[in-house]
């Protein structure tokens, strides 16, 4: 099996998890000494040490390697984490979750690990030595990210408990928050990137008609439309398309430069909406049952009365 799984043609995204994948085929096998070597080869191919012990950590919880096995590689991993902000680092790991994502999605044994690599990720925020590629691999993993929370978080107000409801609120509020922060920091460290104002672009349509920063949106968009206006490729011509469209949606109106500071941060307007929500699925739930029983009883007086009885005069 092993000789099997040094030979597969994998694709670009798994190419560092695969390293990973053999050395937990050994370990599971019994061979200590090949499994050891393995693993340090999967150091030594990964992009930086961090992703290399992130994808042995994955791998081997995913595949049931004894505890203190996928403890021993979680420890290093956080040791590496602790040297502090790399954006090599930060990068490798973006792409190494964005390669599993693709084949995974979000299953419950990547959550943990996700979490831990965005709060290292979120020490760059302020950082000036981000690589181009290792920023928009971030900013990429965050906006994953905050699409699958945005699902789960949207449960959260089917419960009871409103303490509850506001940290897990403010908690998604801080995610959203961290990846406009980081796409806002793409644009001022590469101004000639087009992908950093379409990803900030995209999140502040995502936040609604209500709570969306039109003024801060249009610029974002008219930066977009300013830089692939040649659409010398297929991609630059979509990107174009978008920030038209964006425009068009968006309307006339003042523009800034800066995000209004009320948009940062409006938990308590995010549950009156999402409340609101909620009262008017249930005011439909109930219209569409009393429809219902309206509708059965028009069918019953239209059959007649049942076999055996007289009808009532009128």
């Amino acid at each position: 099996m092993l000789a099997e799984a040094a030979g597969l043609d994998v694709a670009p995204a798994e190419a560092e998890v695969l390293p990973a994948f053999q050395a937990v085929l050994a370990f599971k096998a019994g061979d200590l000494i090949e499994a050891r070597s393995l693993v340090w080869q999967a150091l030594e191919k990964a992009a930086h040490p961090a992703a290399g012990l992130l994808a042995m950590a994955i791998q081997g919880r995913r595949w049931a390697l004894p505890e203190h096995v996928v403890a021993q590689f979680e420890n290093q991993w956080h040791t590496e984490l602790r040297a502090g902000f790399n954006s090599s680092a930060a990068g490798a790991m973006a792409r190494l979750l964005a390669g599993l994502r693709e084949r995974d999605g979000a299953s419950p044994d990547l959550t943990d690990y996700v979490h831990r690599s965005i709060s290292y990720i979120a020490l760059g925020q302020k950082s000036k030595k981000w690589n181009r590629q290792d920023l928009l691999a971030a900013c990429q993993l965050l906006e994953w990210w905050v699409a699958c929370m945005a699902r789960r978080y949207l449960r959260v107000f089917q419960r009871d408990d409103s303490e509850e409801k506001t940290a897990e609120m403010e908690e998604f509020w801080q995610l959203i928050r961290l990846a406009k922060t980081l796409c806002a920091r793409g644009m001022r460290l590469f101004p000639d990137e087009p992908m950093f104002p379409a990803l900030l672009g995209d999140q502040l349509l995502g936040d609604g008609p209500l709570l969306c920063d039109r003024p801060y949106a249009r610029y974002v968009f008219q930066r977009l439309k300013a830089l692939t206006q040649d659409g010398s490729t297929p991609e630059l011509r979509d990107l174009h398309r978008r920030a038209v469209e964006a425009l068009d949606l968006l309307g006339p109106g003042r523009v800034s430069s800066k995000p209004a500071k009320s948009q940062i941060r409006n938990v308590e307007l995010l549950e009156m909406l999402y409340g609101a929500v909620e009262r008017i699925l249930k005011r439909s739930r109930k219209s569409n049952g009393r429809q219902e029983d309206d509708e059965d009883s028009e069918d019953a007086a239209a059959d007649g009365p049942p076999p055996g009885r007289r009808p009532k005069r009128q």
